[in-house]
């Protein structure tokens, strides 16, 4: 899990934008926030972490500015409504081939 999340960190980097995490201790976390996304990565969605997963980013989408919220997985894809949020559900390799 540790290296999805490093291989994410590293395109995002690579692709120029800043990237920071945002959470609260006990509380939530996103794994990355930038200026135009918040970005969570798991290897699987699954009912056991999809409120953790889900719950963080919506959190992440409401610091100020506006973000595209975005699961990077293994291998899923969907589209969760949740809280007026829009949340994409995508492959991890299939976003790192974006250009």
């Amino acid at each position: 899990m540790h290296r999805l999340e490093n291989l994410i960190l590293l395109a995002l980097r690579r692709r120029g934008t800043g990237v920071c995490y945002a959470g609260e201790k006990n509380s939530w976390e996103c794994d990355f926030v930038t200026d135009v996304s918040a970005v969570q990565v798991c290897a699987e969605l699954t009912p056991y972490n999809r409120d953790r997963e889900v719950g963080g980013l919506v959190r992440a989408c409401r610091l100020p500015g506006k973000r595209r919220p975005l699961i990077l997985t293994l291998n899923q894809r969907d589209c969760i409504r949740e809280q007026d949020t829009t949340i994409e559900v995508r492959p991890a390799w299939e976003w790192l081939l974006e250009s």
